[in-house]
């Protein structure tokens, strides 16, 4: 069954606003937060959440006014995002770091839930539409959303337990 063009533009609406209130929560965690790199992961976040809204705007207006969807070159310019850990993550260039609050922690798990939900409305949403351009922005969309949950999941992890990421780090690296 073909998925209505009412059902695809009821979705983008509602992408749009999980990307407006994600880019606020970001900027507000950014704030509220004491370590320089970390303010600067949630403002670079923010960002994104900016850019994926006007993708998803460009898509639903085209949508919604000539009843085709945007061209996949028109709207994905580049590949998702392969999230790099801050320098705080480098255990070769480890400095002393503040350590984490309660609100540092708790926005941390906030944020995981946020980027979990959008991951299963892109992708739900990439397996349901029959058109190419418009499997493709949900695709990307799903790889940018769990791109800032594996992001998100490291630097909650970090938080956590120091001394364990590193050495689960080095393994990595070691095994890679």
């Amino acid at each position: 069954m073909a998925w209505e063009t009412k059902d695809a533009l009821a979705t983008l609406s509602q992408a749009m606003k999980f990307e407006s209130e994600g880019k606020a929560f970001y900027l507000k965690a950014a704030e509220r937060t004491a370590d320089s790199r970390g303010q600067t992961m949630f403002r670079s976040l923010a960002e994104d959440e900016s850019e994926h809204y006007d993708k998803l705007k460009k898509v639903h207006d085209q949508l919604a006014t000539a009843g085709t969807w945007a061209k996949k070159s028109e709207v994905i310019s580049r590949q998702p995002a392969r999230w790099q850990l801050p320098s705080v993550f480098d255990a070769n260039k480890l400095t002393k770091t503040v350590p984490a609050s309660a609100d540092d922690v708790e926005a941390l798990k906030l944020a995981l839930k946020a980027e979990t939900d959008s991951y299963h409305t892109y992708a739900s949403s990439r397996d349901k539409v029959d058109d190419p351009d418009g499997k493709a922005l949900f695709a990307y969309l799903a790889a940018e959303e769990m791109g800032h949950y594996n992001l998100l999941d490291k630097t909650l992890e970090y938080l956590n337990d120091t001394s364990s990421f590193f050495l689960i780090q080095e393994h990595a690296i070691n095994e890679g």
